[in-house]
């Protein structure tokens, strides 16, 4: 296994990138959920201010 390993991260190309990729997909899957949850709430919370400023409301 980590024979295999060194050859294919010496190996630029394609197959380094999928076998990085799948490597550390949790991780990225990880931190791309967290940034998306930020930026979604972010986005929400600006959007309902503006939306409780156009017409009165209150959220």
């Amino acid at each position: 296994m980590g024979q295999k390993r060194e050859v294919t991260y010496t190996k630029k190309g394609p197959s380094f990138f999928y076998v990085y990729i799948v490597e550390n997909f949790t991780e990225y899957l990880f931190v791309f959920l967290v940034f998306l949850w930020a930026f979604v709430v972010k986005w929400e919370y600006r959007f309902f201010t503006r939306r409780s400023v156009l017409f009165g409301t209150s959220i």
